[in-house]
């Protein structure tokens, strides 16, 4: 019943309008990435249990905003998704290319704007240059 209902409802999404381009990676990439999201969710469930046990003067919750235009949708759900895993952050909201993030403390939060998780996943998606991360203003009420 369950299977049939969500091939029912994979039949009434629209196509992605990337869809093709996903059907043309290099799996390697994905194995490449994986792997190293996986050693990043270890360093930081370590981080955040230390931070959490014993040095509690560093937990400096915070909301970041930032910009980072993926080379398409699965890009970008991917993206949130990875953030999301990795202990520490947390995405709240992607809209028009900007994320809007919890960061358990400030060294979560400058990991997340060095750029590196964002230009590890489009590197999945596309050769050349990878996208900027550019850091927004938190606004009142992004969080409603």
């Amino acid at each position: 019943m369950a299977a049939a209902l969500a091939v029912w409802l994979d039949s009434r999404l629209p196509l992605l309008e990337s869809a093709e381009k996903f059907k043309r990676l290099r799996p390697w990439r994905w194995v490449i990435y994986f792997v190293w999201l996986l050693g990043q969710m270890l360093v930081s469930a370590v981080y955040v249990a230390k931070v959490i046990l014993w040095r509690r003067d560093l937990l400096n919750p915070r909301l970041v905003r930032f910009r980072c235009v993926q080379p398409d949708l699965i890009a970008t759900t991917t993206l949130a998704n990875s953030i999301t895993l990795t202990p520490g952050t947390l995405t709240i909201s992607v809209e028009d290319d900007c994320y809007l993030v919890h960061a358990l403390s400030e060294r979560t939060a400058e990991d997340l704007l060095s750029g590196e998780m964002q230009a590890r996943v489009a590197r999945i998606f596309v050769d050349g240059p990878v996208p900027e991360v550019v850091e927004l203003p938190v606004e009142e009420g992004t969080t409603s």
